[in-house]
């Protein structure tokens, strides 16, 4: 005979929602149950295990990317010092003009650096820009001398640090791999009072004789 509660709720009258499980488990084999809970705390265990592998994987190969971009820096450094270098001889007039083939010379290993493209940074295009900086101080170089070259030097330069920038951001060593401290620049930038403390700005409390604080507790520690 059927309970009033029975008649009202029906198949869900004892265990509510969890009656469909419930009935499941009444009709099935002890071995089946304990497959299905040990794959109810299996699966969850396998996406976690996969969320970290990948997480490991996503770190490894952007220190190899960033140690790859460290590679081609050791070999743009000298490069930049070098087309610095010429740029200060000639303005400061101890040179009449650059000497494009120490320039060259170093620019060289830079070039078949970048070209192998070591673990996926590529800038050989980054590089290709330069490219017309350095023929416009070539050309000018063979018509003019000393303070004239100071425009297209300075472009010349100006284009090498340009494509170490383009180094760092294909390298990922200009960017940082935490989000939050990631974003936290540009939280900056939008919200300027955020984080904003009055550190060391307290004025001094007046004490006995027009002294501060301060100095009382000086002329405290100090005294023998």
């Amino acid at each position: 005979m059927l309970t009033p509660l029975h008649q009202h709720h029906g198949f869900f009258a004892f265990h509510g929602p969890w009656a469909p499980g419930v009935r499941l488990f009444r009709r099935i084999a002890f071995g089946t149950k304990a497959a299905a809970v040990s794959v109810g705390f299996l699966v969850p265990l396998a996406l976690l295990l996969y969320a970290y592998v990948d997480n490991v994987q996503s770190n490894i190969a952007a220190a190899s990317q960033e140690r790859a971009g460290l590679a081609i820096l050791r070999k743009v450094e000298p490069w930049l010092i070098e087309a610095q270098k010429q740029r200060r001889l000639v303005l400061s007039g101890k040179a009449a003009k650059p000497d494009l083939a120490a320039i060259e010379a170093l620019l060289e290993p830079v070039r078949t650096t970048t070209q192998s493209r070591p673990e996926g940074v590529d800038v050989v295009a980054a590089l290709e820009a330069t490219a017309a900086s350095a023929e416009a101080l070539r050309g000018a170089a063979g018509t003019v001398q000393g303070v004239d070259l100071r425009e297209p030097l300075q472009a010349y330069v100006e284009a090498v640090r340009k494509f170490r920038n383009a180094v760092l951001d294909a390298s990922q060593l200009s960017l940082d791999p935490e989000t939050t401290t990631y974003l936290l620049p540009d939280a900056g930038l939008q919200f300027p009072g955020l984080g904003r403390h009055r550190i060391g700005v307290q004025k001094p409390r007046p004490v006995q004789g027009g002294r501060s604080a301060g100095a009382a507790a000086g002329r405290h520690v100090c005294a023998p």
